[in-house]
Formats: structure tokens, sequence, C-alpha cells
């Protein structure tokens, strides 16, 4: 991974964190992540477990406009490699 994307994406948490309009849950799930990156753990790691955490939310239609389009543009940046096919025609 590039390093300047993955500065664009620590960045984009941050401000996110900072951002009054994300409810609680959100900012727990992005502060795990932003101190993940702090400890210098694996991003691909991080970026897996941001979409895992975020996915139920989007699901639920519980996120704030502004994490749905972080959200969103997660998954077109780092989109998943190992497609894994399922009966009804989801990959993941």
């Amino acid at each position: 991974m590039m390093s300047s994307t993955i500065e664009q994406l620590e960045n984009a948490i941050y401000n996110l964190i900072l951002d009054l309009e994300i409810t609680d849950k959100e900012r727990q799930i992005l502060l795990k992540a932003k101190d993940d990156f702090s400890s210098k753990k694996d991003p691909s790691r991080i970026i897996s477990s941001l979409k895992v955490e975020l996915a139920p939310l989007g699901l639920k239609q519980e996120l704030s406009p502004k994490t749905l389009e972080f959200y969103l543009n997660l998954q077109k940046e780092f989109p998943v490699r190992d497609k894994i096919w399922r009966p009804n025609g989801l990959f993941f």
C-alpha cells in the first residue's frame, strides 16, 4: 500500500473523530483504528477491521452522512482482494 494513501486515510479518520456530527459508536470504531495506526499495526488489517465494524451500522442505516461517505470511499480505495463467491451472488 502506498504510504501517501495511508496518510490520507489516517487524516480522514482523525478529522471524522473530531466531527461533532458522528455517533459515539462511529467514534469508538474510528478511535480504535487511529490507535492501531499509532501502534504501527498492519494497515491492511486495520482497513479490513474498519470495514467489518462499520458494515453492520451501514446495513442498519445508522451511519452518519460523513461516516457513510468515508465508508464508501474506503470500499472504493481499498477493494477486497480475495473475493469469495457466496451462493446468493454476493462477494466478500
